[in-house]
Order: structure tokens, then C-alpha cells, then sequence
């Protein structure tokens, strides 16, 4: 049974998470009270999904219902609503319970194994299936047919499961899915494994040794032409001496 009560219109707007696993009858309540005002003809009614459930509208201080939950078809915001002005409503929402991946990015390396873990909290579902996403297509993983590539595990507690995924390639590159399926339906969560190249890492390594090389060959090409361009030089004066003494008399041309 899920109760909620109305003080006036201080809050007007009130939600319940309501967690179902198996079918079910579902009894909720709205009370309103502490109005400045009393009045007899206080209309009261439910809604489903943003729609008005027929025949739920009656003239009342106290709006009760009972609703039965026997597959996901009856899962979905069930809204109570007071018809006054302004509008007085609060919702009941019936859902399975959430199942929790991982937000951020696993980070693995092509050859190596990954570990991915999901959680049901408190609820233990009837069964674990995991999933490889690829877009709007969901392949189901079947590790009992493939042990070399997956192991998945279930814990002793029921309600956490764990897939194993080894000798990954680029390929293995995006979403896994973890589904808890229950009697009334099932949730996901999600992991993302994002498999890179062994070669990633050391680009920048590469990169920066690449531009010492470059680096390092100017620097011997440019020492290389200017002793190239002094001994040049030094050819020079002596053929010119030479060729002066022939000239005059023998001059000095020491270096």
C-alpha cells in the first residue's frame, strides 16, 4: 500500500518510485488536507501515463484506488489528481527496479581481458542476460557456448553479475548491456569498454623522438656546412698567397 498526503497546496507536486518484480495488486492513496477552505464537492480522479483511467472520477475529500500489475503492459505513472484550482496531483510511479552498469569507460588494450559488473541493489532478479550492443541491434552473449571468449558469473547474493570478455580486439570496442529479468519484465544497465591499440601509448613517445631526430640531423647538417665553408675559406687565402709569391717576394702567408 502506498500513501501520500497533501498539506494544502504547499507541494503540490509529490512522486513515489514503486519497484514491482512480479505481478501484483497495487493499493494507492491520496489524502488531502489542511485546505483553507472546506468544501463538499471536491472532485478527485487518476490518470495513467498522462491519460484519465475511466470511471475513476467521483466527488470526494479522500481519492483511493487499487490497481492489479500482472505484466509490463500495467507498468508506467499513475497519477492521482484533486480538481481544484490550481490542480492538486502527485505520482506513483510502478517500474522495475533499476539495474546499474558502469558510467565511465572501461580502458583495456587489444589482447588483454576485461572484467564489466552489474548490480540489481536489493532485488534479485529470476535471471542475468548480457548483451553486446551495436546500435539499435542487441546480440545476446552465450558464454556457455564460447568459454574461451566469455565467462560469465553470477554472485551467491543473486543480485550482481559479472562477464569476463578475453583476447579483445578493436572490435570489442562499445556498449555491453547487463539485463535483470524479472517476472513482470526486465531493466538494463550499460558498460562501455573503449579497447585500444598497444601502439596508442607510445605515439607521443614517438612523436617527440621523431622531432629529436630532426632536430638533432639540421643541427650536424648545419655544423657539417659551415666547417665545410671555413675550410673553403682557408683553401682560399693559401691559393691566393701562393699566387702572390710567384708575384713579389715571398710573403708571410702563416695561418
Amino acid at each position: 500500500i502506498s500513501s501520500i498526503t497533501f498539506l494544502g497546496h504547499t507541494n503540490p507536486w509529490i512522486k513515489a518510485n514503486i519497484d514491482v518484480t512480479q505481478p501484483t495488486n497495487l493499493d494507492f492513496s491520496c489524502n488531502l488536507t489542511g485546505l483553507l477552505y472546506e468544501s463538499s464537492s471536491i472532485t478527485g480522479f487518476w490518470r495513467r501515463d498522462g491519460k484519465e483511467i475511466p470511471q475513476s472520477r467521483v466527488v470526494i475529500q479522500k481519492k483511493e484506488a487499487q490497481f492489479q500489475v500482472i505484466d509490463n503492459s500495467q507498468l508506467g505513472n499513475y497519477t492521482c489528481v484533486f480538481d481544484i484550482k490550481p490542480e492538486v496531483v502527485a505520482n506513483f510511479v510502478v517500474e522495475v527496479p533499476d539495474t546499474e552498469g558502469r558510467e565511465k569507460p572501461l580502458v583495456c588494450y587489444e589482447g588483454d581481458a576485461v572484467v564489466m559488473i552489474c548490480k540489481s541493489h536489493e532485488f534479485v532478479p529470476n535471471t542475468w542476460i548480457w548483451l553486446k550492443v551495436n546500435g539499435t541491434e542487441k546480440a545476446i552473449i552465450n558464454a556457455t557456448a564460447n568459454p574461451d571468449r566469455y565467462k560469465m558469473n553470477i554472485y551467491k547474493d543473486g543480485n550482481k553479475t559479472s562477464l569476463k570478455v578475453m583476447g579483445l580486439t578493436g572490435k570489442d570496442t562499445g556498449l555491453f548491456g547487463c539485463r535483470a529479468v524479472y517476472e513482470i519484465g526486465s531493466s538494463e544497465g550499460h558498460v562501455n569498454v573503449k579497447v585500444l591499440s598497444y601502439m596508442v601509448p607510445l605515439k607521443p613517445f614517438l612523436a617527440i623522438a621523431t622531432e629529436v631526430i630532426i632536430l638533432v640531423s639540421l643541427i650536424l647538417v648545419y655544423e657539417r656546412h659551415t666547417k665545410k665553408k671555413k675550410n673553403l675559406a682557408g683553401v682560399n687565402i693559401f691559393s691566393m698567397c701562393l699566387l702572390f709569391a710567384n708575384l713579389t717576394e715571398a710573403p708571410d702567408c702563416s695561418m
